[in-house]
């Protein structure tokens, strides 16, 4: 049985990640993790980066890098490191076993734009403690913004079968 290249293997897998490079569905990827590892660490630090507070009950000492491995390739991310570690699933395990859903959404999104239920659907199946309802949708609002950047970014996103001239916008 001969190895298909990444990008072959991912063509198999869906008709809407088929669509897709494999460098946007990456990029997409590295976007979300980044955003995710970033606001996690603002909640269990309870307050933002370089934000004083009478509630922050922990501190952030830098950041560690690391290579997130997918079938279509690998992604370097930053991930803050906490001086108080809590124990916990952290969201590069999550990612790894939910990587073909993640995949299929990222695509989702790239082809219909994001919703707030697509962005909060993505919070939910990757944040690794117990969220409130109200910071739910305060952090789904601005993975829109995020994801919605991404999609605009991308070369051909959104443009019709006019041409590479910046025809309308689907």
């Amino acid at each position: 049985m001969a190895l298909k290249h990444p990008k072959q293997a991912a063509s198999n897998e869906s008709p809407a990640i088929a669509t897709m490079s494999a460098d946007a569905l990456l990029d997409g990827l590295g976007r979300l993790l980044e955003f995710l590892f970033e606001e996690e660490a603002n909640y269990l630090c309870g307050a933002p980066l370089h934000m004083r507070s009478h509630k922050r009950v922990n501190y952030r000492i830098g950041y560690y890098a690391r290579k997130f491995r997918t079938r279509l390739g690998s992604i370097p991310l930053r991930i803050p490191h906490l001086l108080h570690i809590h124990p916990r699933v952290p969201i590069v395990k999550r990612a790894r076993r939910l990587n073909a859903g993640i995949l299929e959404s990222l695509a989702g999104i790239h082809a219909a734009g994001a919703t707030t239920e697509s962005a909060a659907a993505l919070i939910k199946m990757l944040w690794t403690v117990e969220l409130p309802g109200e910071l739910l949708a305060v952090l789904a609002k601005k993975l829109v913004a995020v994801l919605n950047k991404w999609r605009d970014e991308m070369p051909g996103a959104g443009v019709s079968a006019a041409g590479p001239d910046g025809g309308a916008r689907a």
